[in-house]
């Protein structure tokens, strides 16, 4: 049980240093709009302080607090230690690591874009990564969690869940519920964005199937991923709803992503490609000019 107590405790001292750093960034917030002649007064630490302010109490501060009590109220309340208690520790130091670089990413200017970050405000990658990560550990946290309670459960049928377990399982499902999109959000379009990838639905194709009840449709998209700066990939995502063969065909792309030598944003030379019965002839293009091909380059 002194393993356990010592993850709450680990758990609740990330919630109020988190508690602290925003409390200043609050006053830093309040100095920054009020009429004082101060000499680091500044629009950009005003965003700064509101992004920190906001990031650290409703997002750190609310998570590492629910994991302390989780692990308390758990742990007493069954009266029995976590089913996996090291897998709670790697649960921490993966929201700890997550929350230090999104705390780096803010402090030093790299993040102003309020609480919510949403578009079109951008933040550095290391923001975006390190909230995902905040929020896969909480994940890993209601896990362990969970297991501890159907361990007791098989060990006590019939026995009444205690209320502060009850409070506890639901809080892991609603948070589960609100953080599915979340994490969605960040992974398929947050961080690529931040790292420059930009990503071009080349073409939408529908496709059928046809089966013993009939015909089965969906759609085949092909979709290239790149930085604009020599790096590009190609993926075909397939689905019966648009946005999903999107999301997997980005995926795709992503992952097989190589890298082209560009001189003065165009290839260095002429070049012939070769696949099956086609030839596709590419010389470097003109200052100014785009790509020039037919419809058959683009089918």
């Amino acid at each position: 049980m002194i393993y356990n107590r010592r993850l709450a405790t680990a758990n609740i001292g990330v919630a109020i240093a988190a508690f602290g750093i925003a409390t200043f960034m609050a006053l830093m917030q309040s100095l920054s709009r009020a009429s004082l002649d101060l000499p680091w007064r500044s629009a950009k630490m005003y965003y700064l302080s509101v992004t920190g302010h906001g990031v650290l109490m409703a997002l750190v501060f609310t998570t590492f607090f629910i994991m302390a009590l989780g692990v308390a109220f758990t742990t007493s309340a069954l009266d029995r230690p976590l089913k996996w208690p090291k897998v709670g520790w790697v649960a921490f130091w993966i929201a700890v690591l997550g929350t230090a670089m999104t705390t780096w990413a803010i402090l030093w200017g790299k993040a102003t874009v309020l609480y919510t970050f949403y578009p079109p405000l951008q933040a550095h990658w290391a923001f975006y990564v390190g909230a995902t990560l905040l929020v896969v550990g909480s994940w890993v946290w209601g896990a362990v969690v969970i297991a501890t309670y159907l361990a007791w459960k098989k060990d006590n049928p019939g026995k009444p869940v205690p209320l502060a377990v009850y409070g506890i399982l639901t809080t892991i499902i609603v948070w589960y519920l609100a953080t599915v999109a979340v994490a969605s959000e960040m992974l398929f379009l947050l961080i690529p964005w931040s790292l420059g990838l930009k990503e071009t639905v080349v073409s939408i194709n529908r496709v059928s199937k046809t089966v013993k009840g009939g015909k089965r449709f969906s759609f085949g998209i092909l979709v290239v991923v790149g930085d604009m700066k020599g790096k590009v990939g190609c993926g075909l995502g397939k689905s019966k709803d648009i946005q999903f063969a999107i999301q997997k065909g980005a995926a795709k792309a992503r992952k097989s992503m190589i890298h082209f030598a560009l001189i003065n944003d165009t290839i260095p030379h002429e070049t012939i490609g070769v696949f099956g019965a086609g030839r596709v002839w590419m010389k470097p293009a003109a200052p100014g000019t785009g790509v020039i091909a037919g419809s058959a380059w683009f089918g």
